[in-house]
């Protein structure tokens, strides 16, 4: 048993020949498959390299942009991991692996057959732990004799073949060329691509086409000249953002740059604009172009949609041939317009009442359209829903224009004092540039301060009044605001003008009296009149008003009288004219009145039976129907004349009814006229006052009125008579009436009668006064010329 212990053991360790064959083939499989991963991975590197280069590049010669800095962080950790995996599983996975001498014999078995598996039993048996199997130490000592025998013919390049090798080095290496050779022909590109890729710097791509945003330009109906935001391009804000107002319309204009043989620019074919709403609307529109190229420029200009009333928000690009502008944003934002306006107010001294607190200084709100006092000094003070920066501010009147600076939400502007009308244009200025479409308009007219209205008139004066006067004014002196003075000019024949203030009621009611006896009794002979042909006093009431503003005040003039200055016997005279012409009127409206009461009498049937004493011929109604004519179409006809000559009475009371007042102010007229003008006649003041003016009254306002009610019902039972013709009751009710109204106006008639012979009694004493004052005055003149003729025959006698 010794021996085959002592063999055994021998057995368990390889010669050396063997060890150095696994060795060297372990050697080789690693380098091996050290250099295959090491070039995969070099020629995968630069398969991303090109990959990541084409997706950067490629898209812009599209007209894209170049691709984003976390786009080409993810490309550098994807390239990476892709390596690291390559790395991972083709070098360290398969070089670091452990490689028995069983499996390296094995591997060589099957290459090198002729072994007929006497390495791989060698080297299994030197690699045992223990001895599971007794095996013969000749046997196995012939084997690895054998074994060595075979291993100088071991040819390693037939166990692990060096292709996939060389195929991966040359296309490494290939790859590797080709970027080597990309840099020396493009290093500028090549280093563009190393600065993007791998140092993840922000440096573009040169292109071929080169386009440049001139700017946005909002485009207005009616332009206005003077603001200088209206004629300016929208420049974009930080973020490519341009603001504009809600449904702007806007006109994009860009440019290219082409026909510079320096930097071989090229005009792109056409440029366009892609855009996106926030609606949801998307698109593209072709610019249009701008001339011919000028200066190595094209011109592009686009004013179609959606750049036109936009509502929304918009991004869009411009793009043309490789070249990309963008992105951009339009963003809506409000229009700066103005949400309230105050005036603060002045008003000028001359409405000014401190007392009552009217037209004091105040601030008012602006309600579109305002009428203040001549003179107000006014600031406007405005507020607005957005920032301004300016204000723009244009005079209608004269068309200038001049800007105001201001800052935050409001601004003030100072207008002058107010003497024309106002109207200016305010166009606000916000901080985005954005000037108002529509101007905030300030409309003021001026309340010219009007002149003091005089209204006088004299009671109780006609156009003559004697020496001892006293006129009595009454009226109103108003103004608009406030009096400064009331006063009466007076003027008599020699030209003296004389001033007398004349007060009114805080009402502007006027009740004064000049009394030109008691003035000259005061006052002196200023107030004297003189009653001769041609002698005249002339009255003039004038007010002024507290107008400051300019030199010469403002004056109100009334009326102005002209009287002529007469003696008491003749203003008797003449008021006895004006009494015989009101006698005269009087008689005519009695006739007037008895054709009213004709109109009564044939209001009534023919049936009524009046009081003979006042029938008179054609009183008594006739038969109206024609020949052949039926007798209810007569009764028709009838009742409607009837009616009719109702009507035409109640018609004529009315209106002598109305003369007869006009009559009682005349008389009345002439009754103060004596008194006014201090005619010493007691019995004809008194005789005025009893017998004509208040009977004349008594029956305008008593009588007549009750006779025109009488009249009105008597109209209203014949219309009833017509309806209802056979209606005998009816019948007898109007046929009452119209008697009634007969014996009132014969009452009324009566009388105006009375006041007639008055009258005519009077003015026949005042003809007999008359003849006697002509025999008087005949007696005189004939004294006269006797006392001429005595003084000449004496005088003649004299020389003789």
């Amino acid at each position: 048993m010794a021996p085959q212990s002592s063999t055994s053991k021998h057995l368990k360790s390889l010669s050396p020949a063997i060890n150095s064959l696994l060795a060297k083939l372990r050697r080789r499989i690693r380098w091996v498959v050290l250099i295959e991963g090491i070039s995969t991975a070099v020629a995968w590197l630069a398969i991303s390299f090109w990959l990541a280069l084409a997706i950067d590049y490629l898209p812009i010669t599209f007209g894209f942009n170049e691709l984003s800095k976390v786009s080409r962080i993810m490309i550098l950790v994807l390239v990476s991991s892709l390596i690291a995996w390559v790395l991972y599983r083709l070098v360290f996975r398969r070089v670091f692996v452990r490689l028995h001498d069983s499996s390296l014999a094995l591997l060589i078995e099957r290459e090198y057959p002729h072994f007929n598996d006497s390495l791989l039993t060698t080297v299994s048996r030197a690699n045992s732990s223990t001895d599971e199997v007794t095996a013969d130490a000749a046997l196995l000592d012939r084997t690895r004799i054998e074994a060595e025998k075979f291993v100088p013919y071991v040819d390693l390049h037939d166990i692990v073949t060096t292709k996939p090798m060389r195929r991966s080095i040359i296309f490494a290496a290939v790859m590797i060329s080709s970027i080597v050779a990309f840099a020396l022909i493009q290093p500028s590109a090549m280093k563009i691509a190393s600065q993007r890729l791998c140092l993840l710097q922000e440096k573009l791509w040169p292109r071929r086409c080169r386009l440049e945003l001139v700017g946005l330009k909002i485009k207005r109906e009616n332009p206005i000249e003077g603001i200088d935001e209206l004629g300016q391009l929208l420049m974009a804000k930080p973020g490519n953002e341009f603001r504009i107002a809600k449904g702007s319309t806007l006109t994009l204009m860009i440019r290219a740059e082409g026909d510079q043989t320096e930097n071989q620019r090229r005009l792109p074919t056409n440029c366009s604009m892609i855009y996106r709403t926030t609606d949801g609307d998307q698109g593209a529109q072709t610019f249009k172009k701008i001339g011919a190229p000028r200066d190595g420029f094209q011109h592009y200009f686009l004013d179609e949609q959606p750049l036109r009333g936009i509502l929304s928000d918009i991004t869009f690009y411009v793009r043309g041939g490789d070249h990309r502008l963008g992105p951009f944003t339009i963003t809506v934002v409000d229009e700066p317009t103005v949400i309230s306006t105050k005036l603060a107010c002045s008003f000028p001294s001359y409405i000014v009442d401190e007392s009552s607190m009217r037209w004091t200084d105040r601030t008012i709100d602006w309600s579109g359209q305002a009428r203040l006092p001549e003179g107000t000094e006014i600031i406007i003070r405005s507020a607005s829903n957005k920032p301004l920066t300016k204000v723009y501010v244009r005079d209608r009147s004269d068309e200038t224009m001049q800007a105001i600076q201001t800052d935050g939400k409001g601004f003030e502007f100072s207008l002058p004092r107010l003497a024309n009308p106002i109207n200016v244009e305010f166009f606000l200025c916000d901080t985005d540039g954005l000037v108002s479409e529509q101007p905030h308009t300030i409309n003021i007219d001026p309340i010219e301060d009007q002149l003091p209205i005089v209204q006088t008139r004299l009671t109780g004066i006609g156009t003559a009044v004697t020496p001892d006067v006293q006129i009595p004014f009454t009226g109103t002196i108003k103004d608009d605001y406030s009096l400064k003075q009331t006063w009466v000019e007076i003027e008599n024949s020699n030209g003296e003008l004389i001033s007398e203030n004349m007060p009114v009621s805080a009402d502007g009611k006027l009740d004064a009296v000049i009394d030109f006896k008691k003035r000259r009794q005061d006052s002196g002979e200023q107030y004297k009149l003189v009653a001769t042909e041609t002698s005249t006093v002339d009255l003039v009431v004038k007010a002024d008003d507290k107008f400051n503003l300019q030199a010469s005040p403002r004056t109100g003039v009334g009326d102005r009288y002209t009287l002529d200055v007469v003696s008491p016997s003749q203003l008797i005279r003449l008021l006895e004219q004006l009494e015989v012409g009101q006698r005269r009127r009087l008689e005519q409206i009695y006739v007037e009145l008895a054709d009213a009461r004709g109109y009564l009498v044939r209001s009534k049937s023919k049936r009524a039976k009046a009081d003979e004493k006042w029938v008179e011929p054609g009183d008594q109604p006739t038969d109206i129907r024609e020949p052949g004519e039926e007798q209810n179409g007569s009764d028709i006809r009838q009742q409607e004349l009837r009616l009719l000559f109702a009507q035409r009475a109640l018609l004529q009371i009315d209106k002598s009814s109305r003369e007869i007042l006009g009559s009682v102010e005349a008389f009345e007229n002439i009754r103060l006229q004596l008194i006014n003008n201090r005619i010493d006649s007691e019995d004809r003041k008194k005789r005025f006052s009893e017998q004509i003016i208040a009977p004349l009254r008594l029956i305008a306002t008593t009588s007549m009125q009750q006779l025109s009610g009488e009249i009105v019902k008597l109209e209203v039972r014949l219309r009833d008579l017509q309806s209802s013709l056979g209606d005998e009751s009816v019948s007898q009710s109007a046929d009452q009436l119209a008697l009634k109204t007969i014996e009132s106006s014969d009452v009324v008639l009566n009388q105006l009668d009375t006041v007639l012979n008055a009258l005519i009694k009077y003015e026949t004493q005042n003809e007999l006064l008359e003849i006697v004052r002509k025999m008087i005055k005949q007696q005189q003149s004939l004294l006269e010329r006797t006392k001429k003729e005595r003084q000449r025959k004496a005088f003649e006698g004299l020389l003789q």
